[in-house]
């Protein structure tokens, strides 16, 4: 298990739903992102109903890097949604890495996005 999944129990999340909290709480970024006054609800916190965010960001859109680690779902989410990538690498060799990467892109040129509109950072980190 990852060192940085350890702290949601701290929070009051169970583990076994990891993915489905990630895609929830990312779902509320983007309804963020997007609108100025936001109705929202989901499973895992209060609805939110015609709450105003301020201050709002001066890029229009507010870019968000996806951090994955290695679930080829992480990546293919990534891509659908044209958020730009950010391949976590915790030791191992980053060539590895190549075949996920071709799936975000593969998912973002399905979801209608050119492949100059996909960025990919990497953290490699050596222990």
């Amino acid at each position: 298990m990852a060192h940085s999944l350890k702290g949601l129990p701290l929070f009051g999340y169970n583990l076994e739903d990891y993915d489905e909290l990630f895609a929830e709480k990312l779902d509320l970024l983007l309804k963020i992102r997007k609108n100025e006054f936001v109705s929202w609800s989901g499973k895992f916190r209060p609805a939110i109903k015609n709450q105003p965010v301020y201050p709002r960001p001066l890029q229009s859109p507010f870019p968000i890097w996806l951090g994955v680690g290695g679930t080829p779902e992480s990546f293919v989410r990534a891509g659908m949604l044209r958020s730009a990538l950010d391949v976590a690498i915790i030791g191992g060799e980053t060539h590895r890495f190549r075949p996920l990467v071709d799936l975000y892109r593969e998912a973002g040129k399905e979801a209608g996005y050119k492949p100059e509109q996909l960025k990919v950072g990497c953290i490699h980190w050596v222990m």
